[in-house]
C-alpha cells in the first residue's frame, strides 16, 4: 500500500496546483493527472470491495451480493455505495488493522455526502480526540506566520511547488505556528537538507519524514484529518455568494482554515487549502492567504465566487474553525 499511497501523494499535490491555474482546464498534463487520481481512488475502492467480499463470504457464505461492484459504483445514485458502507459498519470492529485503514478511508470519503444518519454517526464515531499540550490556539501567531511566509519558504519545511502544489503544507505550518501540536498523521520532520524543494516522491522521502498519505501536505487528507478535530461549516460556492452576509456571522475567525472542495460525482474532495487572515467587513467577506498561487489579500467573493465564467460554481467551500 505504501507505493500506491506515495503515488497518490504526488498526484494530489499536482491537482492542488491546478485549482487556480487559468490553463488547467485545457492542459493535457492536468487532464492526465486527474485521470491518475481517478484511477487511484478506483483502486482503493476495489480494495475495499474485496475486503467486503471476503467478510461477506465468511459470514454469509456464497450469495449474489457483489460488493466490489457496489463499492466502486460510479452511478449518481448513492444507494450502491450506501449498501457497501452499511456492511462496513457491521464488520469494522472485526477486521485487521490493514483492512480497517481501507474501510475507514472509504467511510470518511463518502459517508458525509449521504443523507444516512447512521453513516454520519458511524463516521463521527471514528473520530479521536486531538491531544494538545497548548491550552489555546494563538490566532495572531498563525496569521503573522502566514503573512511572513505567504510569498516565500521557511527552510524548516519543504517547498513543494516543484511537485505540483504547496497549499496544504503552508496552512499546516500556519496552524503549527499558532500552537497546534503535530499529532497522528499530521506531522513533518526534516531529515537532511539535500532536497529543500523536492521534485518527486523519492526526493521528498529522502529529506523529509511524513505520513503516507499525509494530511500535512495533501489537500484531500487535510480535509479528512481536520474534519475530525475542528468545527466545520460547509457551503456551496453559489450559496456563499448569495448568503455571505449570514455566513460571515458564523464562528469563522482569523487563523481558521478554509478549503475549496471539488465535486466528484455526488461527493466532494479537498482541492485547495487557505488560511483566513482578515475580514472585509464592508462586504461581509473573508480575506485569505495561500501558497501555490501566492497571496495574502485575496477574498472569497472576489477570487472564488466571482471567478471568470463561474469556474467554481459547482464547488464547495469548507471552513475549519480551529480551537
Amino acid at each position: 500500500m505504501k507505493k500506491i499511497l506515495s503515488a497518490f501523494l504526488a498526484i494530489s499535490m499536482a491537482l492542488t496546483l491546478g485549482v487556480f491555474s487559468a490553463s488547467a482546464a485545457t492542459n493535457d498534463g492536468m487532464e492526465s493527472v486527474e485521470q491518475e487520481m481517478f484511477d487511484f481512488h478506483r483502486m482503493c475502492d476495489e480494495a475495499t470491495g474485496n475486503i467486503l467480499e471476503k467478510y461477506d463470504t465468511l459470514l454469509n457464505g456464497a450469495n449474489d451480493v457483489d460488493y466490489i461492484s457496489l463499492a466502486t459504483s460510479l452511478s449518481m445514485d448513492k444507494s450502491d455505495r450506501i449498501t457497501a458502507m452499511n456492511f462496513i459498519t457491521q464488520i469494522y470492529d472485526n477486521v485487521d488493522d490493514y483492512e480497517q485503514a481501507y474501510l475507514k478511508y472509504y467511510i470518511k470519503s463518502y459517508a458525509p455526502y449521504t443523507e444516512e444518519e447512521n453513516l454520519h454517526h458511524f463516521c463521527n464515531e471514528l473520530k479521536t480526540a486531538l491531544p494538545s499540550t497548548h491550552a489555546t490556539y494563538n490566532r495572531t501567531d498563525a496569521v503573522n506566520y502566514a503573512l511572513e511566509y505567504y510569498d516565500g519558504t521557511n527552510s524548516d519545511y519543504p517547498n513543494l511547488r516543484p511537485m505540483g502544489g504547496d497549499c496544504a503544507n503552508f496552512v499546516s505550518q500556519c496552524l503549527y505556528a499558532g500552537g497546534k501540536d503535530m499529532t497522528g498523521d499530521w506531522f513533518i520532520e526534516k531529515k537532511n537538507s539535500t532536497y529543500p524543494a523536492p521534485e518527486n516522491v523519492t526526493q521528498l522521502n529522502y529529506s523529509w519524514k511524513l505520513a503516507d498519505p499525509s494530511p500535512w501536505i495533501s489537500a484531500k487528507e487535510f480535509n479528512n484529518f481536520w474534519s475530525d478535530y475542528a468545527t466545520t461549516y460547509e457551503y456551496k460556492v453559489t450559496e456563499y455568494k448569495t448568503d455571505h452576509n449570514t455566513i460571515f456571522n458564523e464562528t469563522i475567525l482569523r487563523g481558521d482554515a478554509v478549503q475549496l472542495l471539488k465535486p466528484v460525482l455526488w461527493w466532494y474532495e479537498g482541492m485547495h487549502t487557505m488560511i483566513i487572515v482578515g475580514y472585509n467587513s464592508s462586504e461581509h467577506d473573508f480575506i485569505y492567504a495561500a501558497h501555490s498561487n501566492n497571496t495574502k489579500d485575496s477574498t472569497i467573493l472576489g477570487n472564488i465566487c466571482n471567478a471568470s465564467g463561474g469556474a467554481y460554481d459547482k464547488y464547495k467551500l469548507k471552513f475549519f474553525h480551529i480551537s
